[in-house]
Order: C-alpha cells, then structure tokens, then sequence
C-alpha cells in the first residue's frame, strides 16, 4: 500500500495530504467514542440518528448539488460564478425551509413519529447553511488544490463535534448535546473554508455578474434536474432505514443501528472520502483519456481492497466482543449489527471513491437507477424483517441485496470510461 500511495505522484501526494487531515479529524471522535457511549444511551442516539437522517437530506440538496459543477469549468471565471450561484441557492433553500419550520413546527415532529425532535427542528435551518456553504468552498478549494485547507476543515469541524459533544453529555444534554455538536461542527468547518479561501474570492468577485452566474445555471442544469434527484435518492435509502427501523422496532434499535454504522463507516471517512475527493479532481482531468482514466479506476480499487479487506474482515469475525469491549456491554447488540453490515460497507468502502466518474463523465441520468433500485432493495429488506417481527432478518437482507448491487456497480463504473461523453459539459 505505502508503494501504491508513494509521494512522487501528485495524486497520491494529495490523497495522503487529505488522509493525514482525515486521520487526525476522526481520531477525535473515535477515542471520545467509548466515552461518549457511556454518556449517551442506544435511544438518545436514535433520536440523534433521526435529526442527522433529516439533516443529511436538507444538506444534500443545499446547493442543488451546483458545488459538484465548480470542479468542471477549464475558466476561474465560470468557476467563482457557480461558487456564488452556491452561495446563493444555499441561503434562498435556508430561509424556505426556516419558514417551513415555523408554519408546522407543530405537525413535523408527528409526521415523523418523534415527538423528542420537537425543538431540535429548529437547528435544520442553521445545518442547511453551515452545510451547504461548507460543500460548496470544499470544491472549490479542492479546485485550488489547497488540499491542506481541506484537511484542516475536516479536523474543525470533527474536533468541533466530537469534544463539544461529550462536554454536554457530561452536563446531562441528552440527545441535545449530541445535535448542538453535530451543527457546531458544520459551523466550525464553514469558518475554517472561509477564512482560507475569502482572500482569493474577494480577488475574483469583479468578475461574477450576473448573467455569468445565469449562463452557468443553465450550462450546468443537470445537476439540479438529475443530480440532485440522484443524491436525494442517495440520503433517502439511509432515512428510509432510520425511519422503517424506528417504525418497526424501537429507539434503541435505531440508536444501535446508527452507532455501529457510524463505527463502520470510519475507514470510509479516514481514505474513502480523502480518495473521493483527489480522484474527483483527477478523473475531471482525463475525463478524455480513456485508457488513463480507466487505470487511474482500477488502481483505486486495488489499493481501496488491500486496505478495507483486513478491516472489515475483523469486525465480521469479532465486532460483538470489540463493542462490549470498548464501548460497554449495552453496546453488543450494535456489534452484533456491524458485523451483518460488515461485507456490504466492505463493497461500499471499495466503490465509494470512484462514484464520482458518473458526474464526470456526465452521466448521471444512467446512475440514478443504481439509486432507485438501492432504495427499493433496503424498504424491501426493513420491512420483510419488520413483518416478521425479526430485526436481525433485516440486517441480513439489506447486506446481501445492497451488496450485491454493489458488486455490479464496481463493473459499469470501471467501464463507463469506454462509453461515449454524453453533450452537456
């Protein structure tokens, strides 16, 4: 592996830079983690896990997905415009779902049978803007190249997050405390962006105007009218499984649920997302050089296997005694849980990187259906185990049939390079 990512390449440069940042932002919150699942009990974090589920679909659509375009453009012009038209969209989308809010404050939290996210919903607004204000500089960094901003961001906003959350728990919070920090922590990383990339931007402004920015909105449309539907799709599979869970079975399942998806997921958020965010970068460069973009794939998921195998090996084969052990023994049944999820986030964590040469290569329309069909799957396995009352009949069918989708996903991505470039961009 340390052959693979040696430093004489710019891309392995760069993914090692935002890796170092990465390691640094999660082993925050990983070694508070045993402490923080003393203070906070499996249905505290259920209801946590049901504000982060709603909060990760305003957040996903706080741009309408505009931030993904700001990497595409060969002119600085077009590229500051899309950061503005960013800006922009994300404040309008604020202020709507803030007006939402205070019309069915009331209602909300009974349509989404939680009763406990009755004065947390107000908090969404402040996410939506701290979130999407904070993707939308990530971009437009990356495209700098500044990829040392990035990692600091990540450190911010994690740190942030992570000791924030356990000061409240020991004040007696509750689920509060855990979603005061998770938006503090998207505030922090805001700060961080801005404040390493508003000198530049201040540089730049003369050349925003306004029928830029519209010329770009309309160049760049598809990611409103397909990637935004395509990544709501994308958040909905996890709410869909939150919401199913809490339907069918309880809070603490949720909150055991969530805790050991978080736990999983930490080897996506130390390499999958800092190699995301360089072969993004990369892949835009090739995206006509077939060849190159097609090794530049394969190289990812050979290096993504020698990683992720071992790791997710060992939570299949220990993960119940690693959670009792770590975390305390009403921790077990989320162990129980991680190692059912293990094999399917195994094939996520190999193919997450690469998801982004369907932006690139401009077909996106082509990728949704992986989505619908993704979500089909997870309503179909929830609610099967549901009916049978059986919540670990759940897990087992939304590993298999996600992860083999999964399986066929690895195929058309590392093929798609030899299919024609769709018009558009």
């Amino acid at each position: 592996m340390l052959r693979l990512l040696r430093p004489k390449s710019d891309f392995y440069r760069h993914v090692l830079t935002l890796m170092s940042g990465t390691v640094l932002a999660q082993a925050i919150p990983i070694l508070l983690s045993p402490v923080l699942s003393r203070l906070y009990s499996p249905a505290e974090f259920g209801v946590f896990a049901m504000f982060t589920a709603i909060g990760a679909a305003v957040a996903v659509a706080a741009t309408l997905r505009f931030e993904l375009a700001i990497m595409l453009p060969e002119t600085e012009t077009a590229a500051i415009n899309l950061l503005r038209l960013s800006f922009t969209i994300t404040i309008l989308l604020s202020l709507l779902l803030l007006g939402f809010i205070l019309l069915f404050h009331q209602q909300l939290p009974l349509w989404l049978s939680t009763p406990e996210l009755g004065s947390f919903q107000f908090y969404l607004p402040l996410l939506l803007l701290c979130a999407g204000g904070s993707q939308a500089l990530n971009y437009w960094i990356s495209r700098q190249k500044k990829f040392r901003l990035l990692a600091a961001g990540k450190v911010g906003q994690t740190g942030t997050a992570g000791v924030l959350s356990l000061l409240l728990g020991y004040c007696h919070f509750s689920s509060a405390g855990l979603i005061i920090s998770a938006v503090a922590g998207q505030g922090a990383a805001l700060t961080i962006y801005m404040a390493g990339s508003l000198k530049k931007i201040l540089r730049l402004e003369s050349w925003i105007s306004r029928e830029k920015i519209i010329e770009n909105l309309r160049t760049y449309k598809s990611f409103a009218l397909v990637n935004t539907p395509h990544a709501l799709l994308g958040v909905l599979q996890d709410i869909l499984v939150i919401f199913l869970l809490n339907h069918f079975f309880s809070k603490t399942i949720v909150g055991s649920y969530a805790f050991g998806f978080r736990i999983l997921k930490v080897p996506a958020a130390f390499i999958g997302a800092a190699m995301f965010q360089v072969y993004f970068q990369k892949a835009s460069t090739l995206k006509h050089e077939t060849e190159k973009l097609k090794t530049l794939t394969r190289n990812v998921y050979l290096q993504m296997s020698v990683v992720g195998i071992p790791l997710f090996g060992l939570l299949l084969l220990f993960a119940p005694s690693l959670f009792a052990l770590v975390f305390g023994n009403e921790w077990r049944h989320a162990g129980e849980i991680a190692r059912v999820l293990s094999p399917w986030l195994l094939l996520n964590f190999i193919c997450s990187p690469v998801a982004a040469i369907a932006v690139v290569l401009n077909r996106q329309q082509s990728a949704i259906w992986f989505a619908v069909a993704d979500t089909l799957l997870r309503f179909a396995a929830i609610t099967i185990g549901g009916w049978a009352g059986n919540e670990q009949l759940s897990f087992l069918l939304l590993s298999a049939g996600s992860g083999s989708l999964l399986l066929y996903s690895l195929y058309w991505f590392y093929h798609l390079p030899g299919k024609s470039l769709s018009k558009g961009y």
